[in-house]
């Protein structure tokens, strides 16, 4: 699994987490739903992996 990155500012912190490598011209950026976390949303960033690199993030007191 890739290791996860860690920002934090004014005391919120943010982690993201980079997918997969650029495997075309697309870049996304995951956001999950109120009460979940980036888990939420890796089968979705899994299948576009052909097409799109993608970063999966944990919102402020959601995830790790």
């Amino acid at each position: 699994m890739p290791q996860s990155i860690r920002f934090e500012h004014h005391g919120a912190t943010l982690r993201a987490e980079p997918l997969n490598e650029a495997q075309g011209p697309v870049r996304l950026v995951w956001l999950h739903g109120w009460g979940r976390s980036r888990e939420a949303m890796r089968p979705l960033a899994d299948s576009l992996s052909p097409v799109a690199e993608s970063w999966l993030i944990d919102l402020p007191g959601h995830g790790e």
